[in-house]
């Protein structure tokens, strides 16, 4: 047998092992990712997070089951869980906008509203998204800090003047603020629409 035959037929063997290998941890980690996604579809988020975490056993790095895992402990009330989950699914896909969004949104619900605003922040840098601003001039409404939010919205309602959320956080802040006077008009514009 010449060597070339030689060669070729040791990488064919020497790859068709690696698929095999390969096949069989993506399998073994598709099953119980499955079974988790049926369950999380349902919104029965509990039952969903074994299955994830066992997906996650045999492909720990499956940014997509670190995100549907991240996703599960978030709207299970298991918000420590979802932070760190989105944690080590940013470090493997650092430019997910997805994975940001989730941990800038469970940030601001354990009240770490600089690290969330901060990661709206970066999210806007790389994509102009509306709901980023109007989230980040929530967060100030909820630190009591007004000024920031009016203005945060005050240049967001330069863009989309006609959004009715913005419209109403930018009130909202105003009378927080004991500005009352200044939500008047803006509520007013709002009721009048409906």
């Amino acid at each position: 047998m010449n060597q070339s035959k030689t060669t070729w037929i040791l990488t064919f063997i020497l790859l068709a092992g690696l698929t095999t290998g390969v096949f069989h941890i993506v399998n073994k980690s598709k099953i119980p990712f499955l079974q988790g996604k049926r369950y999380f579809d349902q919104g029965e988020f509990v039952k969903a997070t074994p299955y994830l975490e066992k997906a996650l056993q045999h492909n720990p790095n499956s940014v997509k089951t670190l995100l549907k895992l991240a996703n599960a402990y978030q709207w299970s009330d298991q918000f420590n869980k979802a932070i760190q989950t989105f944690e080590k699914a940013l470090r493997l896909d650092k430019k997910n906008l997805i994975v940001k969004k989730g941990l800038a949104e469970t940030l601001s619900w354990e009240k770490e509203y600089d690290r969330s605003i901060a990661l709206y922040k970066e999210i806007l840098k790389e994509e102009n998204e509306q709901e980023s601003k109007k989230m980040i001039a929530e967060m100030y409404i909820w630190q009591k800090q007004y000024t920031q939010a009016i203005e945060t919205l005050d240049n967001y309602l330069v863009r989309f003047p006609n959004d009715e959320k913005a419209r109403f956080l930018k009130a909202q802040a105003y009378v927080y603020s004991g500005q009352g006077e200044k939500a008047v008009p803006l509520l007013k514009e709002l009721l009048d629409k409906e």
